[in-house]
């Protein structure tokens, strides 16, 4: 395998990125996503107990920063990375999204019922939509979806079809996990080869998107007193990356950070499967600890989620 250096140029073929001499692959062969409670648990009821209470709290809390931090030129959501805006300009989708949270912000009425068609509608774009804009597609869904489940008491009205919505950004993610979850290079266990800074940050806010949106399907069936379901089938999937690479501004400032943490895990990092499985006790395994204390406030997020599980 050739080492892929930063000046490698990439491209976008379909969903799946592709890179020179680096490709994204799916990490298992087929991944039936669990479409929620509305596809599998019809009828039945889960009583939500205090510990997920103050997890679900703390949840819809953060979720709901979301919004305001996308409103905001210069400032994302930590499953958007800043390298998708290119010469000050967001994907397309992710812009339409910025222009409704003006609005928004400017005191008009949001129209809950229009973000689910909008939602919609960015669904049924996927097969006309390369990787790039499909995945800022699913990024603005997940504000939409965020806006439509958790809205602002005093001045909103929650939408009547909060299922649609659910199954809606669901059928995102299970696209997003299809197209692939990991890039080649992450997967050869080879300490020595890495793959190119763009083709890492795409691939990365793609895991980062397909985990916000089960932390607003998690929060909202625990809200409803639904059964949730625990993304297991997203085992082998990279855990949120740490906060140096993840912050990197440019590819010559991620390189030397991701050589030194590749070494550091020994080509393997770690896997959302491991934080599925943590006993319910205080001392952590090395890695786990290891992976606390790189993360950033996203990671913390679905930790907090973990422990309330």
């Amino acid at each position: 395998m050739q080492r892929v250096t930063r000046n490698n140029p990439g491209s976008f073929n379909g969903l799946t990125p592709t890179f020179t001499n680096s490709l994204a692959v799916p990490l298992k062969p087929k991944i039936n996503v669990d479409l929620g409670p509305m596809a599998r648990f019809s009828g039945l009821v889960q009583r939500a107990g205090s510990v997920e209470q103050h997890a679900l709290h703390h949840t819809i809390r953060v979720l709901r920063t979301y919004p305001r931090m996308l409103s905001r030129r210069g400032q994302f959501p930590p499953y958007i990375h800043h390298s998708q805006m290119e010469n000050y300009l967001l994907p397309p989708a992710l812009e339409i999204c910025h222009d409704i949270l003006n609005k928004v912000g400017r005191n008009h009425p949001s129209p809950l019922e229009q973000l689910v068609i909008e939602i919609d509608s960015l669904n049924r774009a996927v097969t006309v939509e390369n990787g790039a804009s499909f995945l800022a597609s699913a990024q603005a869904s997940v504000i939409y979806a965020i806006l439509c489940l958790f809205p602002d008491e005093h001045s909103l009205q929650p939408v009547n079809s909060e299922e649609q919505v659910i199954l809606g950004i669901s059928e995102l993610s299970l696209r997003l996990a299809s197209s692939g979850m990991a890039l080649y290079e992450e997967t050869t266990g080879d300490a020595r080869t890495y793959p190119s800074w763009h083709g890492w940050t795409i691939m990365s806010a793609k895991r980062r998107t397909i985990l916000a949106i089960y932390m607003v399907t998690w929060a909202w069936s625990v809200k409803r007193n639904y059964p949730t379901f625990y993304c297991h089938e997203l085992h082998l999937m990279h855990a949120p990356c740490p906060r140096t690479l993840w912050q990197a501004r440019t590819g010559e400032e991620w390189l030397p950070l991701y050589e030194e943490w590749l070494s550091k895990w020994d080509g393997d990092g770690y896997r959302i499967g491991e934080l599925l499985a943590l006993p319910p006790k205080h001392v952590l395994d090395k890695r786990t600890e290891d992976w606390l204390q790189e993360v950033d406030e996203f990671g913390m997020l679905l930790m907090s989620q973990v422990n309330a599980i």
